[in-house]
């Protein structure tokens, strides 16, 4: 896992973890086995530009990054600041649920 986060990486580039690089949060696991009973497409812990997205979800011609944002995790006013900046550099919207409506709102 080291050698991502030391090595320089291209804006343009975008790369995809393996599964055992980064360890997914409860939470990320639950929305993961929702959107994959829902049919949904998508890559785990993807690297853009100097971010890593939760998931990528892709259609076939659309990609959204969806985050699962746990509170200790997360800050409001960066994640705005990030989602801006994935959406200039790489055209993605970001969707993202907070723990509680990955556990109490499964719908």
């Amino acid at each position: 896992m080291t050698k991502y986060f030391s090595e320089k990486i291209e804006k343009s580039e975008i790369e995809i973890f393996q599964k055992n690089e980064v360890p997914q949060t409860l939470i990320e696991s639950e929305l993961s086995k929702a959107m994959t009973e829902l049919g949904l497409r998508f890559k785990e812990q993807v690297r853009l530009g100097r971010f890593t997205a939760d998931f990528v979800v892709n259609d076939g011609t659309t990609s959204l990054v969806v985050e699962a944002d746990g509170a200790e995790f997360h800050d409001a006013g960066a994640d705005i600041l990030r989602d801006r900046e994935i959406l200039e550099e790489h055209s993605f919207q970001t969707l993202r649920f907070t723990g509680s409506k990955i556990f109490f709102v499964a719908d």
